[in-house]
């Protein structure tokens, strides 16, 4: 599968340090084409970690695949916009503003397992954990590449802000 060119874009960056950028590189293309979630859930996940690390390109260029690739409804990522950039990013204001628009239980367990580990940065209650895994056929493997998501995009959004890349 081709990767879209907004791919090299935060590779371009790495590319200084080369043992760093091709393994970075492999990771992406895992956590990107290679998991079980649908590329609309792959795009909540990715969405929200760019709104939680205040990455306006991030959000800029996953807006665009979560409405065009994806099939997402554009009120989503405008929520995400309005109510969850950088320090306005809370559970809370995932489950008051972005939960209500998802169309199935299994999305919104991701949500809100998204937001509870980007907001305590790494943490999930007890409570969460289960529902959450409970929501995704009782599968650690989702969880793990839920989690891996979230590490990787992390990262790209350090990327895209360091060296301020713009959209």
């Amino acid at each position: 599968m081709a990767h879209p060119p907004t791919i090299y874009i935060y590779i371009s960056a790495w590319l200084s340090v080369p043992s760093i950028a091709k393994p970075a590189s492999e990771l992406g293309k895992a956590c990107r084409y290679d998991t079980s979630l649908s590329k609309r859930e792959s795009e909540l996940v990715i969405l929200l970690t760019g709104a939680k690390h205040q990455s306006k390109t991030e959000l800029t260029i996953h807006t665009k695949e979560a409405i065009n690739a994806a099939g997402m409804d554009p009120a989503i990522p405008n929520a995400i916009w309005k109510h969850l950039l950088g320090d306005a990013f809370s559970l809370r204001s995932v489950q008051k503003h972005v939960s209500p628009l998802l169309d199935t239980d299994r999305e919104r367990a991701i949500a809100i397992f998204c937001g509870e580990l980007l907001e305590t940065s790494g943490v999930v209650s007890d409570q969460t954990y289960q529902s959450t895994r409970g929501a995704l056929g009782n599968q650690d493997s989702v969880l793990v590449e839920i989690t891996s998501i979230v590490g990787y995009y992390t990262y790209v959004s350090y990327t895209l802000n360091v060296f301020r890349i713009p959209p």
